[in-house]
């Protein structure tokens, strides 16, 4: 049955506080202002000081004590406890001496877990005054552990809505050791980070020191060091994160130079310390970890409202008789690691603090349990009566009201809605409790105490939560690029337009068909006006329906003036195929140009109606974010080969015609040009075309353009250069060598191209007179 209570009701409790930290040095409160008093001499003044009161039935800090007058239990603490982490410290300390009526105070899971067996198996209550692992506090895991703090759901939930108070509600962090506790915390946390509908990453971590010592076959598991962990989380882009140690000691400075190496110690995010924070010894030991702490935040469950708390006004009130008892139960001797000798006026010199505060609430929990269980009971008490009894027992405490989970969940930790929650904003110089939380009609409500102050020195948090991500938008210089070279290739068809208005009476340029001329220009001017919705991106001012509109007239563009081109190229051939002049205006003659732009606007039409490109997003990278931005519909490709088809037939109509007229002299005519310029364009489009492809399909939108850029003014500005330039070389060859015009009614020769001649007996006779050109043959 464990301990039985004696007759005089004695209750022998075994302290444990942590006097010596992992590494052997003096232990220190998180956030210790007085950093002379080590944590475990604070704890260890908390518990006596309850001991006090509930023996004294003193209801200065714990109402409740005021209804045990009848209660004859009494507490005894004789025995104080180093609780410092090693291999089986605790538990063979714990051998050597009697069974005790309780055990209170580890406040770290490595030694609560070896103490926590040896009450299992002696039957005797456990109560922390903080521990993580749920293990510890689960029914089904163990039965004689209690924990006057909130455990790691409560304190999940808690920094979930933390978090949302403060705005970060999205694109969170998670960085965790790689332990059995560590992967607990990450799914809490996931789970009310998902609850709130928050996006996070996890991501977990080995210190280098620990990481050399594991061994290739466990780094062969993938397991990241700080470094490399951080790395992960800046290529995400999350600039929230919580950072949940198990050993800060050796954690946090492996996390400081790691985010000073990669630059993520500035303003640009915001870390959030999970239970376990490193303590405030260790903010300062060089400029990385003060450049990390400063502008954080670590959520407790504690209020530091010291002026109007209760327990604080009562510690103030000890004398000299509970410091000589300090003085003579202090467990480390003299002149050796974590000792401290408390002087006459420690108590109104020194804060309680959270330290003491939570023993306290341990000892007292360990009392009233008794009290009930003694009520309830007909005899002796047993451990686990007396256990049951503290887990459903409700007291107000030193650190606020103090209600456990086991009726609702059988977790035998505090309820987070009975703690006062703090959030502690740590800054250069000190820290301040900025925000703080208590139980309301919704659960937990945060308030603002004082502004928040960040790593930049602003109350204004960094935003945004993400980093922006790489979008793939155009560069500037490219752009200009674009527009560039479409303002030159414009400018040489306008140029073009100009110069052949002007020397339009005289004979070579009379003799091509001028009009014609000037509708290929435009067709140039129309297909280099590509560039230009080419160029739009999300980066414009456009709304999204503008951007839409933009996607839709690129094929207009570039397939109607391609086809606005090739359809004059085939009725200007055709014409001088049929020896019409272009001032006739014989309507048939354009019926093939009429066909083939009809057929393509026809498709285009329906294009834009029924399936219209819509510019469109795409994440090609869920870790980083980066997307890509394209012109996308259902059945674009289907109307793209229409249309294309329709060019292809302009284009072949040309070749063919092309072909018809090439007997025809090569100085008067442009012909062998055209056939120059197909070639070309041709060869430009087979080759370009597949290096475009193949650029698409890779998430590199400025070669992409460029490559769009160049393909597309390439055929606008090739046909300049080889149907409008040669006639104006050949204008002014002519003029520097003294050849004008002929006077006008001047006889002259000329041949006519085109007519079908069957044999060489075919004669032709040219006449020409003053306004008339007569055409006489056989």
């Amino acid at each position: 049955n464990g301990y039985l209570f004696q007759v005089d009701g004695q209750c022998p409790v075994y302290v444990f506080a942590p006097f010596t930290d992992i590494i052997g040095e003096a232990a220190w409160g998180f956030v210790n202002r007085e950093e002379e008093v080590p944590v475990g001499f604070k704890q260890m003044t908390g518990a006596l000081l309850a001991e006090k009161h509930f023996n004294a039935r003193d209801a200065s800090v714990v109402p409740e004590l005021a209804t045990l007058g009848g209660c004859p239990i009494v507490l005894n603490i004789s025995t104080i406890f180093d609780s410092m982490p090693g291999t089986h410290v605790a538990s063979q300390t714990l051998a050597r001496h009697p069974t005790p009526c309780a055990i209170v105070g580890p406040s770290t899971d490595f030694v609560a877990f070896e103490l926590a067996t040896m009450s299992q198996a002696a039957r005797f209550p456990l109560v922390t005054t903080r521990n993580i692992d749920p293990r510890l506090i689960l029914e089904e895991y163990r039965s004689s552990t209690a924990s006057v703090y909130p455990d790691m759901f409560g304190s999940s939930e808690t920094l979930v809505d933390f978090l949302l108070h403060k705005g970060r509600d999205d694109h969170v962090a998670f960085l965790y050791e790689l332990t059995a506790t560590g992967g607990i915390r990450q799914e809490l946390f996931r789970l009310y980070a998902e609850y709130q509908d928050i996006s996070s990453f996890f991501v977990t971590y080995v210190v280098d020191e620990v990481d050399e010592a594991l061994g290739k076959f466990e780094q062969s598991l993938s397991r990241r060091t700080m470094i490399t962990a951080l790395q992960e989380i800046k290529r995400r882009g999350f600039r929230t994160i919580v950072v949940a140690m198990e050993e800060p000691i050796a954690s946090f400075p492996a996390l400081a130079n790691a985010a000073e190496e990669l630059q993520m110690n500035n303003g640009d995010y915001f870390y959030l310390w999970s239970d376990t924070p490193p303590s405030m010894h260790t903010w300062h030991q060089n400029a990385n970890t003060t450049k990390l702490v400063v502008g954080s935040a670590w959520v407790v469950p504690y209020s530091f409202d010291i002026e109007n708390s209760s327990f604080e006004s009562s510690w103030h009130q000890q004398g000299q008789d509970l410091v000589t008892r300090l003085n003579e139960l202090n467990p480390i001797q003299p002149n050796k690691t974590g000792y401290y000798h408390a002087p006459e006026d420690f108590f109104q010199t020194i804060d309680g603090g959270i330290a003491a505060a939570f023993q306290y609430d341990t000892v007292i929990s360990v009392g009233i349990g008794a009290c009930n269980a003694k009520k309830e009971a007909d005899g002796a008490i047993s451990g686990f009566n007396h256990r049951f009894s503290i887990v459903n027992s409700t007291f107000g405490g030193a650190t606020g009201p103090i209600a456990f989970n086991y009726i609702q969940s059988q977790r035998s930790s505090r309820n987070r809605n009975t703690a006062s929650w703090s959030a502690i904003n740590i800054r250069a110089d000190d820290w301040v409790v900025s925000d703080t939380a208590a139980s309301g009609a919704s659960g937990l409500e945060w308030k603002e105490v004082v502004p928040f102050q960040y790593a930049n020195g602003s109350t204004q948090p960094p935003l945004p939560l993400r980093t922006p991500t790489e979008q793939n938008h155009l560069k500037r210089g490219v752009k200009i690029f674009g527009y560039t070279c479409m303002s030159l290739t414009m400018l040489k068809a306008l140029a073009s337009m100009v110069w052949l208005w002007v020397y339009r009476k005289e004979e070579a340029i009379a003799s091509s068909n001028t009009g014609f001329l000037h509708v290929i220009c435009v067709g140039t001017i129309i297909m280099s006006a590509t560039v230009i919705p080419l160029s739009l991106d999300a980066s414009s001012t456009l709304s999204n329906a503008g951007l839409d509109v933009a996607c839709m007239s690129i094929p207009w563009l570039v397939f109607m003036g391609n086809l606005i081109t090739y359809s004059a190229l085939f009725t200007k051939l055709y014409t001088t195929h049929k020896m019409v002049s272009f001032s006739k205006k014989s309507l048939y003659l354009l019926a093939p140009m009429v066909a083939l732009l009809s057929s393509a606007i026809l498709v285009l039409i329906l294009w834009t109606t029924l399936d219209p490109l819509h510019y469109q997003s795409k994440e090609i990278d869920k870790i980083s974010g980066e997307t890509v931005h394209s012109c996308i519909g259902e059945s674009s490709e289907a109307y793209a080969v229409s249309v294309f088809g329709v060019n292809l037939i302009a284009m072949g109509m040309v070749t063919f015609m092309a072909f018809k007229t090439l007997d025809a002299d090569g100085s008067r005519n442009e012909t062998w040009w055209i056939m120059i310029l197909l070639l070309i364009q041709v060869e430009t489009v087979v080759l370009a075309a597949p290096i475009v492809v193949a650029l698409s399909d890779q998430a590199k939108p400025n070669p992409q353009y460029i490559g769009y850029v160049l393909l597309i003014l390439s055929l606008p500005s090739s046909t300049l250069y080889l149907l409008i330039f040669p006639k104006v070389l050949a204008h002014y060859r002519r003029d520097k060598e003294g050849n004008h015009k002929r006077k006008r009614g001047q006889m002259g020769h000329g041949q006519v191209t085109g007519l079908d001649a069957p044999n060489n007996d075919t004669k032709v006779a040219v006449t020409a007179t003053a306004g008339e050109c007569a055409v006489e043959g056989t």
